[in-house]
């Protein structure tokens, strides 16, 4: 197959061709500078593609550069397009001199040992294109991207990528509209909730948390793992600097419009991950209620929203990054997704790309899951989980063994040492 620039045309055999200047080909040549085996990155365009297909007929999968001896050919891309992660995803690629998360193209790599000690078989990547933009308030726009280069990167066999298009973010000013937009959509996206100074602060504090393996935190390290994956739970507890993220204004706002005005936090969780972190699978955090999907087409019927989870975004997020990806509208399943289904009602899986300082909170039966850090960069995450006032309170260690740290709690407002567990009395008590 050849990737070109120009009009695509179906050839013999249901393959497609292209006429134009540039192209990537089996035995690694482009049509820009002819064989590749210096590792010299060539230039030209990838035809941007929409979601009804590829060109040649699968929607999955576009064969987009070839190469030898561990040097593929590695075009820059100047149209607008979402190279998203492989599904196992083993040695990163970097993107070099990458621009903001909305003008961005991630490209995540496989290689192997046999092709690292160049045995001269041509490595084939294959990729996904689609369309990404940043949501503004009014708007999603999508920008076109400026030209990027691309470090080249050794594959040493077809690696097929998941498409991943990005998740429209719109934020609402009125609390009405994002309380219908939890309702209609699932998630509600708060832009710019951090500044810098304060992002910077946070990342400086997880790194910092040691885990406590009586509350169930984990800190895998490399070399013992193959990846960094740290979660630490109750973060609260462990540092004042992360009290304020209890009832940050909005967000806290729109919990107790979803939730109750005696509702409470029932977790709080810092996530750092690094690079080589697979994918999850698509799963929904918590189903309260199992309905057949007839009934749940029925608009009448509306789900009370009993645990919603606030994500705080700490970085820049492309698809490299191991970005959130939701299936919208798929907390009205009423029920889990199945094993293996990645989509709802025609409906895939979507990449949260925002900045850092970035928001979404979304309700608790939203099909989601996090996706590979193909990436060379550690990712920082703050979850913030909410639920209502019957709903327990997740502080591990149990039976009380769990103890509020005096100094956390002598800063706390009223309405922080409420979300954190004094309640007035109420049923049951």
């Amino acid at each position: 197959m050849n990737v070109q620039q120009g009009g695509w045309r179906r050839s013999r055999g249901g393959r497609m061709k292209q006429s134009g200047k540039w192209s990537a080909t089996p035995r690694g040549r482009t049509s820009l500078g002819g064989p590749t085996s210096s590792g010299a990155a060539a230039t030209g365009a990838l035809p941007a593609l929409g979601m009804g297909g590829r060109p040649d007929g699968n929607p999955r999968r576009l064969v987009v550069c070839t190469g030898h001896r561990g040097t593929p050919a590695a075009p820059a891309f100047p149209e607008r397009g979402v190279l998203t992660q492989p599904a196992t995803p083993t040695y990163p690629a970097v993107l070099k001199g990458r621009p903001n998360p909305a003008q961005s193209i991630a490209l995540g790599p496989q290689s192997s040992p046999e092709h690292r000690a160049g045995n001269g078989k041509p490595a084939t990547s294959v990729l996904n294109a689609g369309e990404q933009g940043h949501g503004t308030e009014a708007s999603n726009e999508q920008p076109a991207l400026p030209p990027l280069a691309l470090d080249h990167c050794p594959w040493s066999r077809m690696t097929e990528y998941r498409m991943l298009t990005p998740l429209p973010l719109t934020s609402y000013r009125e609390l009405p509209d994002q309380v219908a937009a939890v309702h209609r959509d699932g998630y509600a996206y708060f832009p710019a909730q951090l500044d810098a100074d304060q992002v910077a602060a946070l990342r400086r504090a997880m790194d910092a948390l040691t885990a406590l393996p009586e509350s169930y935190d984990r800190d895998w390290q490399p070399p013992e793992h193959a990846y960094l994956n740290k979660s630490i739970n109750n973060v609260f507890n462990r540092d004042p600097l992360f009290v304020p993220y209890l009832d940050m204004p909005g967000v806290i706002d729109l919990a107790e419009a979803l939730h109750g005005a005696d509702c409470h936090v029932i977790g709080m969780t810092a996530w750092v991950t690094g690079p080589g972190r697979p994918d999850q699978r698509l799963h929904a955090d918590w189903q309260p209620l199992e309905i057949p999907e007839d009934l749940m087409e029925d608009k009448r019927i509306r789900i009370p929203v009993f645990i919603t989870t606030a994500h705080y975004y700490l970085d820049d997020l492309d698809a490299a990054l191991g970005p959130t990806a939701f299936v919208p509208g798929s907390h009205r399943a009423g029920r889990p997704p199945r094993a293996g289904e990645t989509s709802w009602k025609g409906q895939g899986e979507q990449a949260i790309l925002c900045r850092a300082g970035d928001v979404v909170l979304f309700r608790s039966e939203v099909w989601h899951r996090g996706t590979a850090n193909a990436s060379r960069r550690t990712r920082y995450l703050l979850q913030v989980h909410y639920g209502r006032r019957m709903i327990t309170q997740k502080f591990p260690p149990y039976l009380n063994r769990f103890r509020f740290a005096p100094e956390i709690l002598e800063r706390c407002t009223p309405r922080q040492l409420r979300l954190l567990g004094n309640h007035p009395q109420g049923s049951y008590d």
